[in-house]
Order: C-alpha cells, then structure tokens, then sequence
C-alpha cells in the first residue's frame, strides 16, 4: 500500500503553512492550519512511524464507514478481548493521513488515546483538553460527563469532525465521547467488541493473514529463506506487534554484518528457546500470548547491551499512555546508570529503531511512550522490588531539578512549571518508591495544591491524588475542593489563586489547621478575609453538581435514591450519580428549555419535557432515547409516569394533558378541559386519577379509563403550579401563585358553589347601602346585594384588570377605571356601558364622582388626574403636575378641591373649579397609595410604602398627626361616616382603626392574604374590604351600636 505520510491537505487548508504541536499525555499531534485566519482546524494525527503493511481488506471497510454520508460510528475492534498489538491504531493513524478523510471533514481530526486506567478526573482531563484545543479553553470540572457535554456542544458548533477515541476498556469511558455532536464522526479502537455502540458499524481486526504477516517480516528484508520464514510466521502467530519486533530485530542484525539466514535462524533459536514452540502458540490463549510477548521483546532486548538493557527496563514506571520527554529520560538514565546526555540520545533513537519505544513530539521536543502491551511485560518482568528501586530513581531525578534548599521536607511545590510530567505524575512515583507516607503529606500541603493548580489550571488533578490518600484530611480536602473548584483557576494576578484557595478552606473546621499553617507561604500581597466569607459553602452539602450552562428548572430522585437527574435551560438533562456526585449521563436532544424531569417507577427510564413542545423517554443506563413525543402544539411544562409504568402524562401550555404508552409512544387519549396551559400534572397512588393543576386557576382529577374530567378545583385565585397526591390517594395538595397551598378531598364533587371572584382591587357601596361593587383582576365589575351576599349584576366590558369603580351620588351610574386605559360609565339599572372615557396614555387606576355628580375624575399611571363632563363624556381639563404614576384620586366632600395621590411621595390639592394647583404635601419618603378627606373636609388622610399614615390639615396644609405603628407599606385608607380612619397594611395584613387624635389605634382585624382596598358603608358599621382573596365584609361591634340579630 503506497502510504502518503505528510499531513492531509485540501482546498480549505495548506499543509505547508501547518506547525505541529504535541498536547497531552496521549502521544497526539495537533496541526493548526493557517492558510486561512478564519479557520482554526485541528489535525491531530499521530505520526506513522516505521512501515506499514498493506491491509486492504480493513482498511477499504474502514475508509468507507468513515467517510459514508449517514453512517454511525465506526469501531475497530480485536478478535481477542485485552490482547493489544493487532494493529488498530495503526490503521486509525492510516486513515487520519488519507486524503479522503481530509476532505470530509473540514472541521478538523481530534484524537485522544484513553487506556485501561483512565477515569473520573483523569478521563474528565483528557476531554477537556479537546475542548481547549477546540475553543481555547479547558474545562474545569473532575466530571468526565460534564466535560462531554462541553465537547458535544463545541463539535455541533463546528464543521464536520473525526473524532478517533483510541483503546477504550470500558463502556464508562466511552460515553462521555458520545454526547452531541451531532455531524461529528466517531471512530473508536477498542480490544472488547461488547462496547462498541450497536448503531454503528464494528470492524473485526484480527490477526493478519499469512500474505500480511510475511510482508510485515520481510519489510526491507529481502531474500529471507522460505523454510525460516514459515517458523518465523507461526512463532509469531501473526500477531502485528511480534511481528513489527521480529522485523526490527531481522533488520538491525542485517545491519551489524549477518546474512539473512544467520540473522532468521538467530532469532528463531531466542523464539523457539525461550518462547513457545511452532504448535504452542495460540493467541486467544492469555499465557500463549504472555510467553508470546516475551520471547519476542526477549529478542530484541538480545540486541541491547546490559546496561542499555537496564536503561530499557527503567520505563516500565511510565503510566499507560503516557509520553516522557526526552529531557527528562536523559535526567532519568543519568540518575539510575551515569548516562550522558548524548548516551542517552543515542539509545532513544535506538530503542526508537527496534520499534521498543513509540517517539512522540510533545512541547517542540521529543518524547518517548511504550505500547502498552510493552509495558506490561516490562513491569512483570521487573517484579515489585525492582520496580520499586525504578521509581525510586525517577523521584531522584525528580529532585535534580529543584534548586538547593535547607528545608527538611523537599520543597516538591518548587518543581519547575513546565514539569508537566512530573506535577501529573510524581505522587504516584513516591508511592510505588516506598514514600507512601512522604506522598500523603505532598498532596494535603496547600503549597503543593495551589502550585499544582496554578501550573496544570486546574485543581481536578490535585483531586485526583486526593483521592488515593486514606486519610481525613484528605477526604475533607477533596470535598471542599470539589465545592469551589471553578474558583481555583489561574487568576489575574495569578497568584489570587492562592488567596482564594486559603481563604476558602480557612472557612472549613476541619482544614483549618492546614489553612493556618499555609498564610505564611502566601505570595504577597494577598487578599485575604478579615471576616468570615458570607459564601462560604455549607459544610452540609454532599456536592456540588456544575456543568448546567443556564438555570436549573427541575431535579428528581430515582426511585432506588441512587441517581438524580437534572434538567436545564440549557436544554440538557443530566443524570448523576447521589453519592459521588459523578455526571452518568447527559442527554441532549431537546431543542429548547427542559422544564422537567422523572425517572419510571422502575428506575430504566428518564422521561423529561421541554419548550421544543415535545416530551422524550431515555434509557437511564445507555442514554439512548427511546420515543419522541411530539403530540403537543405549545411547550410541554410536566410529565408523570403511572404508577405501573405503563402510561405517561404530559401537561402542555396547549391546554392539554396527554396520556402515552411508554412501550409504544403511541397516544392512548387526551384530557381537554383547562382554558389556559396545564402546568402540573400527577397520578393517584392507585392509578385510576390523575390530577392536573393549570394556569386557569384550576386544578383537575380525571378517570385515567375513560379520560372523563371527574372534577373541577377553583379556590385558587392565581396561576395553580403543582399538585400532589397523599400516600393514600385521599388528598390532593395544590399549591398557586396565590402564595397558597390547599387540600382537597379526592372524592369532592365538580358542582360545589363557585368561590367569589379573587385579586379584587377595589369596592364602593351604593349611596344607599343597598349594592356593593367590587372590581378587579376579572376584568369585570360585579355588584352584590349587601343583605344577602347574592351576586346583582357583572358589568363587562374592560380588557384588563379594574383598578377602581365608584357610584354616582344618585347611583344611576357606575364609574370603573381599568388598565386599558379607559373609564366607563355604566348605567346600574340596564347593565349598559352608557360612556367611555378615552384619553389616558397609561393605566388609569382610579376614579370618583363629584358631590353634585356632574364630574367624574380618572387618575392613571400617566401622571395626570383627567375631569370629564359625567352627561357629555366631553375632557374638562387635565391636572399636571405630578412626576409619578397617580394612584388614586378623590374630591372633597363639598366638591370644591380633588386630591391625589402619586408614586413621586406626593399628595396634590387641586381646585375642580379651574384645576388650579392648591397645594402640595410633601413628607412621605416613598409612593403614596391613597387618600383620603373626613367627612367634613377639614382633614386629609394619606397613605405610604413609607410605612405611615399621615393626617393634614387642609386649609394650611400643615401635617396633622403621623401615624407610624404600621410594620409594612400602607395599601389603603378610609375614613368611617362617624370620622375616625381606617387604614389596612400591605405585608401585615392588618387593618387599624384610628381616632384622628390619637396615634394608637383603637381597633382592627388581621386576614390570611394581602388587602388593597377599603369601603365604609354610608349607613351601618359596615366595613368593605378587598384583595387577594376577595371581598370581605366586616361588621364594627362596639358599645353603642346594635349587633343585629340574623
């Protein structure tokens, strides 16, 4: 196969203008092209080294899976789980340099190799290193979910992307790389076939064939006695990586002067010596393979020298997957055999040669990394002990780079910061030395956490040693790292960093020592608390669960309290894990808001709604979706499972309620009834009800058979937003906007007696005490009969909320104001609008009628106060002059004066004659709600947010009396025909009654909800008062007045 190793190119990019840099611990190469400034595109194909053999078959099916239109992710596989060295990486990297793949994918190739030991933060580490070399930016999160879901959106925000995630274990590694990415293409390499993703396409890749296998050997061994061949190939067993080996070893001996059948017969007699025989090798068999392995590395470690190979065996401390820079193996051989920096250099490209090593490139310079088959005979070979005094020597060498110190403790905080090696990797190195004990200390010393997250840009590594340490200290570190992780990042200055970290953990009982004995090692200057830190996380929170990008709308338990599951404005829903606090699953296929989130009674599936008007059932374990509901025509707000699973219930802002089949997804009926969206929506305990809580004011119970509406809940005066059955199915609890949460029986009828009408603003009796009218939030005014409490009339007509009504001296008339700006005129006896009043360009909150009726006043959130001839309807004049919304307005009993009153903490006297300013009251320190004259005109009353009442004198003008006991704004006052005042608080819910010269009130009365608005009968000790809740008729008992009989 004719193999082009220079970098993909095509029309979008110029390879010639590519630079390459090595990233992570992966052994991966980015190209950054620069050909066009507005394209960032990533090329992270590794490097082919050495030959590679033509493997058509594979590599034909490979091409293709990659690179077809509509095809799901392609997963290269071996034919013998935890066997490596057949091959597939080789073949990934192949393809990552074919010109094809180049072309289908403009928005770049992104390779990360996992292995065995990756996970939790290690693996979150490794995705997030994608995302920066995507965005620029990390991730800085220990959750290897939360850091997939970051990636997912980065890749659905680019052109079409390969990602190569290399030698995947475990189907926990895998599915963080899953999430988003909708035009990304995946193409895994995996040694056990049972996770690659049943959507996509598995390429077996088994040992070669026998064409293959000689033309591996023979690569630039020419003439190689067929007989000799024949053993090499069955020894080998036809295993890539034996057999990449036996071809390195073939070629370096033909190099130092062997013909070749002296160099073959050499290596068959290492093989057949210290290996299996020809008809022992079997592959599939663990200790076939181990034996394998050795004699054919034994083989090649036969061209090594004793001392070269001790140097060799020194790299079975590497981790898997990782790459060492060539700067620092040559520190390491020096320190563990007195090796030259140039002995060093030529054994590196020596072992480079024999194919013992894999070269990498990594921060413009070289670096070393070993298969991890290699690797794990290496540390079999070695034994403990031996490994032991190999990492001993690495710790030593780490040392060699620390300036001289006469601390007693080794000052590893001091490594240098581009160590990146030895910041990720030396607490392991100090536990596998025997210094478990130095180890523990290291990574709880505050000077080696800031350091280490200064240098690495984040503290998820530091949590990762923590992790390993079987101590308390350790444990309360972890956690409370684990709580402000987003604030340990390098600052600006970078040393906030520091300050931040100590000044947190200072906060922690349990860490205090530590912090107190970090404050001398701050770099100064330094921020630091002087008093406690008012955020400071509570020491009772588990954890914190980040990786939302927006609001959180819902969360629930899964029904085993195992999981919990999250769902975001940012249109995902995540799941983790209760105990740890780890990201299990992420799902984001919604196109909007998720507004809500449940498990099944079983625990196996995720249903969750959102505003793309759709609701989705996921598998809690896979995360893959299993139905789209798609049956409503406005955003889906709730959903609930039946008790036995088999049915879900979707509330929607269509007005709906639907009921699905979750096996199916098929609709099995649909409950109409609400007349505004349904917000809330739950199965009885029996399932045979469901209830439905909407923003009509209502919550519902309906047949689950039939679908039949069984009854109808109107108490509630707002929004109703949740409802919820007992364990025993005989109450339903509803909870509103009201600020209330009600009870009800789940047997009551449908047909009880409407409540009276709720959020009333505003009452006026009748000038002969008969009628009552009431108006408000309904948009209408209704009149009731004071004796009875029956409903007389409704006026309608307004088209948004009535803010005042008053009667007409005669009561022919009734006046409302409304917030659609008008005043109408109704006549009481017909229910006909005889007027409307047209004019003001704001709410008008407030109207009355003069003494003789003549006039009508309107006052509204214009700042005016409008005169209008009552008979013609004709404008008379507007009083300007306030600088504020006008909040109510009344004249004075003789008709001479209006007053009104503003948010601009004013009360104005106007003359109704000329509309002439009289005076303005100044004193209040926030809005005046209302005012009021005594019935003989001599006093104003008003009313404040301010928390006063306060009385005028209206001649001079001059403040009277403050009445200041009110623990709340001021909504409303009135005086009673007999003189005294009455007033009633907006947040205390308290209604006070006042003599005029007293500052104490002498009576009063206390309700559940807000009041607004008061009314005196003109005849009996009658009070009238109206709010939240409705009307409410009050009757003064007091010495001297006759308490009715019934």
């Amino acid at each position: 196969m004719s193999v082009d190793k220079s970098t993909p190119s095509s029309s979008s990019v110029d390879a010639r203008a590519a630079q390459g840099v090595q990233v992570g611990d992966g052994g991966v190469q980015v190209n950054y092209f620069a050909a066009r400034p507005e394209i960032l595109r990533p090329w992270m194909a590794p490097a082919l080294t050495g030959p590679v053999t033509e493997r058509p078959d594979l590599y034909g099916a490979l091409l293709d899976s990659v690179t077809r239109n509509g095809s799901g992710p392609t997963t290269l596989t071996t034919a013998v789980e935890g066997a490596g060295g057949f091959g597939k990486t080789t073949l990934a990297t192949l393809l990552c340099h074919a010109p094809e793949v180049a072309r289908c994918f403009a928005g770049g190739l992104l390779w990360v190799t996992v292995g065995e030991r990756s996970q939790g933060p290690q693996l979150a580490e490794m995705i997030g290193g994608l995302c920066e070399v995507l965005s620029g930016d990390g991730v800085k999160t220990a959750d290897p979910r939360s850091a997939g879901g970051r990636l997912g959106e980065l890749l659905d925000a680019r052109d079409p992307v390969l990602l190569v995630i290399d030698d995947i274990w475990r189907p926990e590694q895998l599915a963080p790389f899953m999430i988003g990415g909708r035009s990304c293409r995946r193409l895994i390499t995996t040694r056990n076939a049972g996770i690659a993703p049943r959507q996509g396409v598995s390429i077996l890749v088994d040992a070669m064939t026998t064409g293959q296998a000689i033309a591996t050997l023979t690569e630039g061994v020419a003439d190689v006695p067929r007989d000799l061949l024949v053993r090499l190939i069955a020894v080998t067993g036809h295993w890539p990586l034996l057999l990449s080996l036996v071809n390195a070893t073939l070629t370096d001996q033909l190099a130092a002067g062997a013909d070749v059948r002296q160099a073959a017969e050499w290596v068959l007699r290492r093989l057949e010596t210290d290996g299996p025989t020809v008809f022992d090798v079997d592959l599939y068999d663990q200790d076939g393979r181990s034996h394998a392995v050795e004699a054919t590395v034994e083989a090649s470690l036969a061209l090594l020298s004793p001392g070269e190979r001790e140097r060799y065996l020194d790299l079975a401390v590497l981790p898997e997957d990782t790459q060492l820079p060539a700067e620092l193996l040559s520190r390491l051989w020096n320190t563990s055999g007195d090796m030259s920096l140039s002995e060093a250099e030529r054994l590196r490209a020596r072992l480079v040669r024999l194919r013992l090593v894999l070269p990498s490139w990594q921060d413009g310079a070289p670096a070393v990394g070993l298969h991890d088959t290699l690797g794990s005979f290496l540390r079999h070979r070695l034994g403990d002990e031996q490994l032991s005094i190999r990492h001993e020597a690495m710790v030593r060498t780490a040392a060699t780079l620390l300036t001289a110190s006469s601390e007693t403790e080794t000052p590893w905080w001091a490594i240098p910061a581009n160590a990146e090696y030895l910041w990720r990797h030396l607490p392991r190195h100090l536990t596998y030395s025997g210094r478990g004990t130095e180890r523990d200390a290291l990574v709880c010393d505050l000077r080696w956490v800031a350091a280490k997250a200064t240098n690495l840009g984040s503290s998820v590594p530091v949590e990762v040693d923590l992790a390993e340490v079987p101590t308390a200290v350790a444990e309360s570190l972890r956690r409370a790292l684990g709580a402000i992780t987003h604030l340990v990042t390098p600052g600006d200055p970078p040393m906030t960093l520091d300050g931040t970290l100590y000044g947190y953990l200072a906060g922690v009982p349990e860490l205090e020592t530590l912090a107190v004995s970090y404050r001398p090692y701050l770099p100064l200057p330094q921020l630091v608390p002087s008093w406690p830190l008012p955020d400071q996380p509570s020491p009772s929170i588990l954890r914190v669960l980040t990786g939302h990008a927006s609001g959180v709308s819902h969360c629930s338990f899964s029904p085993d309290g195992a999981l919990v599951a999250t769902a975001g404005h940012d249109e995902t829903i995540r799941v983790w894990n209760a105990l740890t606090g780890e990201q299990v699953q992420i799902f984001t296929d919604h196109a909007g808001a998720v507004s809500t989130c449940v498990f099944s009674p079983d625990g196996t599936l995720l249903a969750t709604a959102g505003a793309d008007l759709t609701a989705r059932l996921w598998d809690v374990v896979t995360g893959e979706q299993r139905t789209v509901l798609a049956d409503h025509c406005e955003a889906v707000t709730s959903c609930a499972f039946s008790p036995d699973g088999t049915f879900l219930a979707t509330a929607s802002h269509d007005h709906t309620v639907r009921l699905s089949d979750t096996a199916t997804g098929a609709l099995a009926r649909v409950l109409a009834g609400h007349e505004a969206g349904v917000l809330a929506c739950a199965f009885s305990p029996d399932g045979t009800l469901l209830a439905t809580a909407g923003a009509d004011l209502t919550a519902r119970l309906w047949d689950v058979v039939t679908g039949e509406q069984r009854t109808v809940l109107a108490d509630h005066c707002e929004a109703v937003t949740s409802c919820a059955f007992s364990p025993d199915g005989a109450l339903l609890a509803t909870a509103s906007h009201d600020w209330r949460l009600r009870l009800w029986q789940t047997t009551a009828e449908s047909d009880r007696p409407q409540p009276s009408p709720r959020w009333e603003h505003a009452c006026a009796f009748s000038p002969d005490g008969l009628a009552l009218a009431t108006a408000g939030y309904e948009r209408a005014v209704r009149v009731w009969d004071v004796a009875s409490g029956a409903l007389r009339q409704v006026f309608e007509g307004h088209s948004d909320t009535v803010g005042g009504c008053a009667f007409s001296p005669d009561g022919a008339l009734l006046a409302s104001a409304s917030h659609d700006h008008t005043v109408c005129l109704w006549d009481t006896l017909t229910g006909t609008a005889r007027t409307i009043l047209t004019g003001h360009g704001e709410p008008v909150t407030d109207c009355a009628f003069s003494p003789d009726g003549s006039i009508v006043a309107s006052a509204a959130r214009d700042d005016t106060v409008r005169l209008w001839e009552t008979v013609t309807g004709q404008l008379l004049s507007t009083l300007v002059g306030h600088t504020g919304a006008v909040s109510t307005c009344v004249f004075s009993p003789d008709g001479g004066l209006i007053a009104s009153a503003s948010h601009d903490h004013t009360v104005r006297l106007w003359e109704t004659a000329t509309g002439a300013p009289r005076a303005v009251l100044t004193g209040h320190t926030d809005l005046v709600s209302s005012c009021a004259f005594s019935p003989d005109g001599s006093l104003i009353a008003s009313t404040s947010h301010d928390r006063s009442a306060r009385i005028w004198d209206v001649a001079s003008g001059r403040l009277v009396r403050t009445l200041g006991r009110h623990t709340s704004g001021v909504a409303d006052c009135v005086f009673a025909p007999d003189g005294t005042l009455t007033t009633v608080d907006i947040v205390d819910r308290r209604i006070r009654m006042w003599h005029t010269g007293d500052d104490k009130p002498w009576c009063g009365a206390r309700v559940v909800t807000p009041l607004l608005r008061l009314a005196w009968h003109p005849s009996q000790p009658l009070l009238c008062a109206v709010g939240e809740s409705g009307v409410y008729l009050f009757r003064l008992l007091s010495h001297g007045v006759q308490d009715p009989v019934p």
